[in-house]
């Protein structure tokens, strides 16, 4: 009973500490109660206190070896301090004792791309195939993977084709949330691969799949692409503030107050105002998801602010940042500005090694992009 409480305090009073003293209530009358251990774990790693999850999550393992948890929590503690290769070991672990726990396929995948090992990653995603075939859920991550590896190859055109099929695999289910990201991955794929058509018509799709905080992305695409658009978009992104409102707390409120902002300096075209709109989500309001710290980089060097951009994107692109990603497309957007901002500093060194970095993997590519032209142009003026 205690850690039911403990779960009820913190989801709807937003009380952790209030979750946490009946918690330890609950481990002093059973210090083994899987449950408690594993909620404390999830507080933990929100707060950021990865020694103290680490600890609860051996506990687990320790006391409960019949449960694949303790070995799934460790191996997602380690990821995300980006200690792979002790990440790697849990998850191997856990795959050998429970072969059939599908979870942590993705998760070694992921991390297999993250080192670069993209042999290896393909064996794993392999197997999600050959174990869970017919498990729509699994093969969406099996299709998306494909896709990634396409990308990281610059093969542009094959990647699309599995990010639709993995949007098939999704579609029959009928699961919203899951269609809805599908859809959503394309349309940031086309956009950031400068097809914005084409992310309109897939971020339109999504959007009929779209609940609560998703609302607000078809109208922010609709003005990125063409602030002529306001007066549609303006009336869909109130709507999704309204409903926002009416659904959550008002202490989350401000969240839904600062994306307007955002909408609003779009509109108008103030590049200055979409900076400080985006800093605000991710400062005041704790938001600092890899997508928003690139979109703040991005937005810094537009505005000159080349040593605040590359502040931002050293936490998305340097080995060992907490921000780093496998996924490719948002990986090299963040390299290129990040070098633009290096090179606009004058270190000429790092803004090389990160134009290399980008050709590296997007030398030879089935499709046109500025961001590919420009990136050689750039090394080319360095290096000459």
């Amino acid at each position: 009973g205690r850690a039911f409480y403990a779960i009820l305090k913190f989801v709807l009073l937003r009380d952790p500490d209030g979750a946490m003293a009946e918690l330890d209530t609950a481990l002093i009358l059973d210090p083994e109660f899987q449950l408690a251990l594993s909620f404390y774990i999830e507080l933990y790693m929100q707060q950021e206190r990865y020694d103290d999850a680490i600890t609860k999550a051996k506990i687990v393992k320790g006391h409960h070896p019949e449960s694949p948890d303790g070995y799934k929590s460790l191996s997602d503690i380690y990821f995300v301090q980006n200690r792979f290769d002790e990440s790697m070991a849990e998850g191997k672990l856990l795959l050998e004792k429970f072969p059939d726990h599908e979870s942590i396929l993705d998760r070694l995948v992921s991390i297999q791309i993250h080192k670069r090992n993209f042999e290896e990653a393909r064996k794993y995603n392999e197997y999600i195939k050959e174990r869970h075939g017919d498990d729509p859920y699994l093969m969406v991550d099996y299709y998306a993977n494909l896709a990634n590896f396409d990308f990281w190859n610059g093969r542009f055109k094959s990647g699309f084709e599995n990010l639709k099929k993995a949007a098939k695999q999704a579609d029959p289910t009928g699961d919203s949330i899951l269609i809805y990201n599908q859809y959503s991955t394309i349309s940031d794929y086309y956009e950031t691969l400068e097809r914005p058509d084409s992310a309109l018509y897939y971020n339109r799709i999504a959007y009929k799949w779209a609940s609560r905080f998703q609302l607000f992305d078809y109208p922010l695409l609709l003005v990125k692409i063409d602030p002529k658009n306001e007066p549609e978009a303006r009336v869909l992104f109130d709507r999704a503030l309204e409903n926002f409102k009416e659904r959550l707390p008002a202490s989350l409120w401000s969240l839904g107050d600062r994306l307007k902002e955002r909408f609003n300096t779009i509109c108008s075209g103030d590049t200055v105002g979409q900076r400080e709109a985006i800093r605000k989500i991710v400062d005041e309001q704790k938001q600092a998801s890899t997508g928003n710290l690139i979109t703040l980089g991005k937005y810094c060097y537009l505005t000159g602010q080349y040593a605040e951009a590359r502040k931002e994107l050293d936490k998305v692109v340097l080995p060992g940042a907490q921000n780093i990603t496998s996924r490719v497309v948002s990986h090299m957007r963040a390299v290129y500005y990040h070098g633009m901002a290096c090179e606009a500093l004058g270190d000429t060194a790092a803004a090389i090694a990160d134009y290399q970095e980008i050709l590296k993997y997007w030398g030879k590519v089935d499709m046109k992009l500025d961001l590919v032209s420009d990136t050689r142009a750039r090394l080319d003026k360095l290096t000459s």
